[in-house]
């Protein structure tokens, strides 16, 4: 099944790109369309022994990431701030784990804790070139 899932996140993911392409980005500042290109390259690109494109994880996660820097368009500013928002993250997992709250919930807020620790990767900690 998570393939047919992976098939059909990646045709809306280059629909969306092609009509982004063509119309132009919704937000000139924003970064999600470039972040869109880099998924759906990532998609096409060979990975491990399962074969081509990323699994429904890594989209969901790149999804949050995408929706959180929608909304709060500024950068982490420094570790603290990072460490703040990812706190905050972890405390709505916990509330959800505590409440014992549907597995669907505690898997949301467990994709928003993965989001926010790779944005503050992005952000803070970027790759080195070749790395």
């Amino acid at each position: 099944m998570t393939s047919y899932l992976n098939m059909a996140a990646v045709a809306f993911l280059r629909k969306l790109l092609d009509y982004l392409d063509t119309e132009g980005p919704i937000d000139q500042n924003s970064s999600a369309h470039g972040e869109l290109r880099e998924l759906v390259a990532k998609l096409d690109a060979p990975q491990g022994p399962v074969g081509r494109g990323a699994n429904i994880l890594d989209i969901e996660i790149r999804a949050a990431l995408a929706r959180a820097r929608q909304k709060h368009p500024r950068p982490f500013t420094c570790r603290h701030h990072a460490f703040a928002v990812l706190l905050e993250e972890v405390d709505e997992l916990w509330d959800a784990i505590k409440k014992d709250m549907p597995v669907a919930q505690v898997r949301t807020e467990l994709t928003h804790v993965a989001a926010m620790a790779l944005r503050a990767l992005e952000d803070l900690w970027p790759a080195e070139e070749g790395t």
